[in-house]
Formats: C-alpha cells, sequence, structure tokens
C-alpha cells in the first residue's frame, strides 16, 4: 500500500474524535478516533495514531495502535513497532518485525465495506426486503466447526444390545415383566 496516496478524509495528530468516520474514499487518521472507521478505499493509521474501535475498509495499513476488530476486504498491513489488538478478517495480511498482535485472524474473502452494504441494503427496504431476510440464510460469525443438533450423538439407552449395529433398525428389546406377589 503507498503511502503517496490522496486521502478525502484526514484527522490531524491533535484531534481527538469521538464518533464514526464513513467514507467512500480514503482515510488517514494521525490522531485519536474512538468510534467505527469505514471506508470503501482504504484507511491508514498513522505512526502516533490510535483508533478505538472497529475498522472496515478494502485496504487497512496500521503504523500506529488499534484496539478493535478490522475487516478487509483485500489487505491489512502492520508495519514495525504498530500494534493491533483485536480479531481481523482479511484476504491478506502483512505483518511485519517488529509489528505487535494480539488476536485472531481469519482469511477469508469479505464482502464490500459497510458503505456499499449500505447503499445496497436501502435499495433492498425500497423493494421490500429485509437484512432479517438475509439473516436466515447467512450469518456471519457462526461457529461452523460446532456440530448442528442433528449432529449431535445419539444418547444410548441401556436396554440396547451394545452389539447391535446403529444403522439398522431399531428393535424393542423384551424383557419379561417381574411377577408381583400379594401376601395376604
Amino acid at each position: 500500500m503507498e503511502n503517496t496516496q490522496e486521502f478525502d478524509t484526514m484527522v490531524g495528530e491533535d484531534v481527538e474524535l469521538a464518533g464514526s468516520i464513513k467514507n467512500s474514499g480514503s482515510i488517514l487518521i494521525n490522531g485519536t478516533v474512538k468510534g467505527d472507521v469505514i471506508s470503501d478505499e482504504s484507511v491508514v493509521v498513522g505512526v502516533n495514531a490510535k483508533v478505538v474501535g472497529p475498522i472496515k475498509a478494502q485496504n487497512v495499513q496500521v503504523a500506529g495502535a488499534v484496539e478493535g476488530s478490522i475487516e478487509a476486504s483485500d489487505t491489512l498491513e502492520m508495519l514495525p513497532e504498530s500494534r493491533v489488538d483485536g480479531d481481523v478478517k482479511v484476504k491478506t495480511l502483512h505483518v511485519q518485525p517488529g509489528a505487535i498482535f494480539n488476536g485472531s485472524s481469519a482469511m477469508v474473502d469479505i464482502k464490500p465495506p459497510i458503505i456499499a452494504e449500505d447503499r445496497l441494503s436501502s435499495l433492498k427496504s425500497s423493494i421490500g426486503s429485509t437484512d432479517e431476510d438475509e439473516g436466515e440464510t447467512e450469518v456471519e460469525g457462526e461457529d461452523e466447526d460446532e456440530p448442528e443438533a442433528e449432529d449431535e450423538p445419539k444418547v444410548k439407552d441401556d436396554t440396547e444390545d451394545d452389539t447391535e449395529d446403529e444403522t439398522e433398525p431399531e428393535e424393542p428389546i423384551k424383557k419379561p415383566k417381574p411377577k408381583l406377589e400379594l401376601e395376604e
């Protein structure tokens, strides 16, 4: 990622911003941002900068500190002496020597950045589709390693024969009923 690019939005070194930044263009942060940072293009966190909150963009370059998750639909680059405390979802991850990363990483193809999705959501809502409908078919963040309810192991009944093959239909085992004697 080149540092010679032009930025649509810049947060200066002495600026402390509390709130979200959303921009379709590139964002350069040299101060402190407490909130979401979302771009359709690039987000660059400068050497003395700090972001407390999630970052979502096509490309993210960190030279300062980030406390929060990062989603980059293309590349996350952590420069020497940078620090990321949070989980990352990226297509390509570059961690240079001297960078500190505390969290988990997932190397996946990610949907386009949120701003483009917001536009898509607006269009869908105008034609009657909702995000709730989408949530039923695909849920991000689900743990794919956990078995679904139908894959759970079966509890074995004490009355089953241990030598019986589990794929065969079960036949009830007939046990003699105990005889009860009544005293008169």
